[in-house]
Formats: structure tokens, sequence, C-alpha cells
């Protein structure tokens, strides 16, 4: 065994192309190389912050954060946000975002999470993982409203009367509550009964607590079920969004360009129609197309993204 592994290079075929554990760069075409035909992958360790440098960007506009600044507020989305505003500012309990995953609900919540006043509201952000029992749902609401650290009762109902307290204290201080779930349609059976108890804690005119449910289109089929009644009779607001038409993806990618530096064009008209035609119009396919994209045009040196560059990165 030992023997043939030594023979192993002599065997190699030199019409097979460069050995794979030499030089990275020569597996590159030659538009696509360094200028330096010495540099290695140690050379290439800061080709993400050369790509900003290249293209003028302060940020990447199109990473996989979500971020309050590359928020564009197309039609549909300021709705959304309005409609929200209005369920947080109004007497009204609950509140519905739903659309198709990669549409902007986690990035609409955030931007409600920013917009909030804090001295006159308390806004708590849960992240609902799959099967989120109604215990689990209060605790997390509870674990953003007391100090760190602080122990919590084991069953559901001393739970309850203890969020209940945790509402009265802030409408006494002048707040309000401020519930906002993100992947609603995660939530149990149990915790979505729940919400509908929330919906019930108020003082003679005024709810103690507004919540906001971002969810993917399966949830309303699930309080289409007439178990649900209840609760979705208490959804007065509800808002769907969808994939963006041409000219709003194309707004939408100027937008964030320009929210991360870039002044100067930098997508030929042509690209936007394949922009738009492979990612459907939905705002994370879109983000996820531009981002190859640009990776695709700064590898190879190429200033301008255009309609080849947008099908390399795509293909």
């Amino acid at each position: 065994m030992l023997e043939r592994s030594h023979a192993l290079p002599e065997l190699q075929d030199p019409a097979a192309g460069p050995d794979p554990s030499g030089d990275l760069d020569s597996f590159l075409p030659e538009s696509q190389r360094r200028a330096d035909p010495e540099a290695g992958p140690a050379a290439w360790a800061g080709e993400a912050r050369g790509q900003l440098d290249f293209f003028g960007f302060s940020a990447h506009p199109f990473s996989d954060v979500v971020s309050p600044r590359f928020f564009y507020g197309s039609s549909v989305h300021e709705q959304a946000f309005k409609k929200m505003l209005m369920t947080v500012e109004g007497e009204i309990a609950l509140g519905l975002v739903h659309g198709p995953s990669g549409t902007g609900k986690t990035l609409l919540s955030q931007m409600l999470l920013e917009y909030l006043n804090p001295e006159a509201y308390a806004p708590v952000l849960v992240l609902v993982s799959p099967g989120m029992s109604k215990t689990a749902l209060l605790k997390e609401i509870l674990a953003e409203l007391l100090p760190e650290g602080t122990a919590l009762p084991a069953q559901t109902q001393a739970l309850l009367d203890r969020l209940h307290g945790c509402m009265a204290d802030l409408h006494g201080r002048g707040r309000k509550l401020v519930i906002l779930i993100d992947e609603a349609h995660f939530l149990s059976a149990g915790a979505l009964h729940l919400l509908r108890t929330l919906s019930n804690l108020e003082t003679p005119d005024k709810k103690l607590a507004a919540c906001l449910l971002f969810a993917e289109e399966l949830f309303l089929r699930r309080l289409a079920h007439p178990s649900y009644q209840s609760l979705r009779s208490r959804i007065y607001m509800k808002v769907g969004l969808g994939p963006l038409r041409l000219d709003e993806t194309v707004q939408y990618v100027k937008f964030r360009l320009l929210a991360a530096g870039r002044t100067s064009p930098l997508i030929r008209e042509e690209a936007f129609h394949e922009i738009h035609k492979v990612s459907g119009g939905v705002c994370r396919e879109i983000n996820r197309v531009c981002h190859n994209s640009l990776a695709e045009a700064f590898l190879a040196r190429q200033e301008i993204v255009d309609r080849e560059t947008v099908r390399r990165a795509t293909a």
C-alpha cells in the first residue's frame, strides 16, 4: 500500500491539467488570474474586503444579513409597515403579515422593532422554533422583559400571571407591550390559542399588548381550520407580501447599491431583466443573484455587471 502511494505521482497524466495541490490561480481563466503569478491562497484572504473597495461599497449590499439599512419600501411593504403601526398604535390586539419565504417579512419586523419609540412601547421580538409550545413562548417573552437571570416558574398559568403583571406594570408607566413573532407558522396549536388569551388582556379602554405575527402562506391554511375561528376573528389587520414586479426589482437593486455607497451605475439595464427572470422577484433570491453576479464581476475584474455576468453567476 505504501509503495502504491509513492508511485502515484509518476502515473499522473500530464494532459490531465495542473496538479490540484499546486497553485490555485492556475485553475482560473487568464482574465481572472491575479497580476502576481506567485500569489497563492494566502494572498486571496482579503478578497471579500477587496470587493468592497473595487465597487466603492461601505458594506455589501446583498449579503445574507437582515439590516434595516437596506429596507426598500415597495408599495406593498410600505402598506404592511403602516398597517402594523396602526395595529400597535390603535387598540388592536393582533396583526398579521404573511407571504412566501424570502419576501421581506423578517426585515419588516426588524424595521418595526427599530422604529417603535421605547418611551411609549416595550417591543419584544420572538424568533419561533418549530413546534414552540405555549410555555416556551411565554418564557421567551418574559426573558426579554425581566432582568437577565430571573427565575421563571414552570407552570403555564404561573407564567401567564407573571406576564400579565409585567403588562400591567408597563401600562402604569405609560408603555405598551408589543410582541413581534417571526416564523409564526411554526407555533404549536397550544401557543396559537395562547395568543387569543393574550389578546383578551386589557383595561376598560386599553389593550395591554399588541401582537404582530409574521408567517408564511401555510399559516393561512392553518388559521382556516374551525378550531382557530376565535383567533382568526381577532386578527383585524392582515397584509400579504409577494414577489416584486420588474420595475420594483430595478428600484430595489438600485436602492441597495445606493445604501451601500455606490453612486454611479453598476448594473446594465439588460442585466436587470435577467436578475428579475432568475429570481422571480423574490427579495432574498434577488439578493442571492446579485451577490453572486458581483462576485463573478469582481473575480474577472469587470467594473460593470451585464447580462452575461448574471448568466455566468446563475448557470
